[in-house]
C-alpha cells in the first residue's frame, strides 16, 4: 500500500505539472490536486493536455514567502533561502540546497509559507514545523517546533496540504478538507474566528475538495468545478460579495464558505496577500483583488472584486502561480510568461516603471517549462530537463544559486541533481 500510495502520489503530481505546482503550488504541486499556495503558490489543473513531467530528479516545486523547497523523485525534501522560524532546514540565510532530514519517511508532496512547513509522506501522515504561535502545526499546542511533527488527529489518509501565512489545510482521501491554525480572519471556515489548534473540518463545501489555497483567506475547488472562499475580503480578494457584519481590522470578511459565482468551472486557485488567480476547465485564467501593479494582468487601476479574464494568454494554460505583487503562468506549448511588480526583477524583465501590467514571456531558462511557482518578490521554475531556476530578490539565499545577489535573469539552482 505504501507504494502504491507514492505512485498514484507521483502521478497525480505529474499530471498536475503536467499541469502545476511552485505552490501551492509551485511547480508541479503543493498543495493539492493543483498546487502550492500561499504567497507564492502555484496550481495546475489535471487533465490540461500539452505537459509532462520532468526528466529529472524533481517530481515538485513549491515556493513559499522567501523560502523553497523541492520534493524529489525519490521522496527526499530540499530546501533552500530564509529559514528564520525553522519552517525549512535551511539555516538563517541557505544560500543553496539543503536536506530536510527530520522525516522519517519519503514525502509525496510538501508546502511551504512564511513561517512553516508541512509534508505528506508516503503512507499519507502529515508532518508539520516552523512557528505555532497560532496552532498552525495543528498538533494541539502553540510550541514552535524545528522538527517535523505529525499531525496525530488527521490519521494516515491525507492527500495533500496548503499552508498560508499562519494557518493550514488538507484534504484526505475521502475528498473533506480541514483546516487549523489563525482563524481571526475566518481564514478556518467553521463559522467562527477562534484560532484552531488542531484540524476542524470546514463545513458547508458541496462536495468531495480537490484542491485548496490558503494565505490571508481561503479558496477550495470542489469536484464539480465550484470555487468557494471564505476569509479576508480586503481588496476584493474572496471575489463574492457576502461579508458578515463584522470587521477585522477594518476589512470586511466571511467566516463560511461562499461560492464564486462569476466563474465557471474551475480546476485550480492560487492567492496572494491582495490577489488570486484560478486556472479554468478551458485553460484560461481569471484573476481578482488588488491591481496597484498590474498582477490582474490588465492596465485596469485600483482593485476588482470580480474575476477578470487574462485575455493576453489565451486559453491553453496549463498552470498558474501568484507572488506578492505577480503572478506567471506556464501554458501547454511549455513557455512561460509573467506579469506584475517588477521591483527585484521578479517578473524577469527589465522595465523602467515598477509594474507590467501584461504578461510578457521568460527567456534565458534554455528549455521548455513544466512548472513554475511565486515568492513574495522572486520566481522559481521546472525546465522539462529537471533544473530548476529562480530570478528576483534573493536577500535570503531564495535563488539558489550560492549567493545573496539578486538577479532579473533566471539563474540555476544549485541542486545535486539532475
Amino acid at each position: 500500500m505504501t507504494q502504491l500510495r507514492r505512485n498514484l502520489a507521483l502521478l497525480a503530481v505529474l499530471a498536475l505539472l503536467g499541469a502545476q505546482a511552485c505552490s501551492g503550488a509551485t511547480a508541479p504541486g503543493g498543495t493539492g490536486a493543483g498546487g502550492s499556495s500561499g504567497a507564492g503558490g502555484a496550481a495546475g489543473g489535471a487533465g490540461t493536455p500539452g505537459l509532462a513531467g520532468s526528466a529529472g530528479c524533481v517530481a515538485e516545486l513549491d515556493v513559499g514567502f522567501d523560502s523553497t523547497c523541492v520534493v524529489l523523485k525519490d521522496g527526499a525534501l530540499w530546501c533552500w533561502g530564509a529559514d528564520n522560524t525553522s519552517q525549512s532546514d535551511a539555516g538563517a540565510g541557505n544560500l543553496q540546497p539543503v536536506q530536510e532530514g527530520g522525516l522519517p519517511a519519503a514525502v509525496t508532496t510538501a508546502s511551504v509559507a512564511f513561517d512553516h512547513s508541512c509534508a505528506v509522506d508516503t503512507n499519507g501522515a502529515l508532518w508539520c514545523w516552523g512557528a505555532n504561535d497560532h496552532g498552525q502545526l495543528g498538533n494541539g499546542t502553540t510550541d514552535p517546533s524545528a522538527s517535523p511533527l505529525r499531525v496525530d488527529t488527521l490519521g494516515s489518509s491525507v492527500r495533500t496540504v496548503a499552508v498560508g501565512g499562519s494557518d493550514s489545510c488538507a484534504i484526505l482521501d475521502d475528498g473533506t478538507l480541514y483546516c487549523w491554525g489563525n482563524n481571526s480572519s475566518g481564514t478556518i471556515g467553521d463559522a467562527t474566528s477562534t484560532d484552531r489548534h488542531e484540524p476542524v473540518q470546514v463545513p458547508g463545501l458541496p462536495g468531495k475538495v480537490t484542491q485548496v489555497a490558503t494565505r490571508f483567506s481561503t479558496c477550495a475547488v470542489v469536484a464539480d468545478g465550484s470555487l468557494w472562499c471564505w476569509g479576508e475580503n480586503d481588496n476584493g480578494l474572496l471575489g463574492v460579495p457576502t461579508t458578515d457584519p463584522g470587521y477585522n481590522m477594518g476589512q470586511a470578511w466571511t467566516r463560511s464558505p461562499a461560492r464564486v459565482t462569476a466563474l465557471g468551472e474551475v480546476l485550480s486557485v492560487v492567492e496572494a496577500g491582495s490577489f488570486r488567480c484560478a486556472l479554468k476547465k478551458d485553460a484560461s485564467i481569471s484573476c481578482w483583488g488588488d491591481n496597484a501593479f498590474g498582477q490582474l494582468g490588465r492596465p485596469l487601476p485600483g482593485v476588482s472584486d470580480k474575476p477578470l479574464q487574462v485575455d493576453a494568454l489565451g486559453k491553453n494554460v496549463a498552470q498558474v502561480a501568484v507572488g506578492g505583487s505577480h503572478a506567471c503562468a506556464v501554458k501547454t506549448d511549455r513557455t512561460l510568461w509573467c506579469w506584475g511588480g517588477t521591483g527585484w526583477g521578479e517578473v524577469g524583465v527589465k522595465t523602467q516603471s515598477a509594474e507590467q501590467d501584461s504578461p510578457v514571456q521568460i527567456a534565458g531558462i534554455g528549455a521548455h517549462l513544466v512548472a513554475v511557482g511565486a515568492g513574495v518578490d522572486y520566481t522559481c521554475a521546472l525546465a522539462d530537463d529537471g533544473t530548476v531556476w529562480c530570478w528576483g530578490h534573493n536577500d535570503h539565499g531564495q535563488l539558489g544559486n550560492g549567493t545573496t545577489k539578486d538577479s532579473v535573469l533566471p539563474v540555476k539552482v544549485k541542486l545535486a541533481c539532475p
